[in-house]
């Protein structure tokens, strides 16, 4: 009985650590595509790479640059 709960705290654990990082990931990937908004308003020639725009479309971030 001691072992299964033992490998079900360590399961729940693990679980909750994943959890985390991909809600880290998510805000770090959204908090990029504010910094390049903000560059699109301050740099003329500025462009988005196809990944950039793919990911801030996920995010549902719009961007007015070109995307090359």
């Amino acid at each position: 009985m001691e072992k299964i709960v033992t490998v079900a705290t360590v399961s729940v654990a693990c679980v909750g650590i994943v959890a985390a990082a991909l809600v880290g990931l998510s805000r770090s990937e959204a908090v990029e595509c504010f910094k390049w908004q903000r560059q699109a308003e301050q740099y003329p020639g500025f462009y988005l790479t196809e990944w950039q725009a793919r990911q801030c479309a996920a995010k549902s971030i719009i961007i007015s640059a070109p995307v090359k």
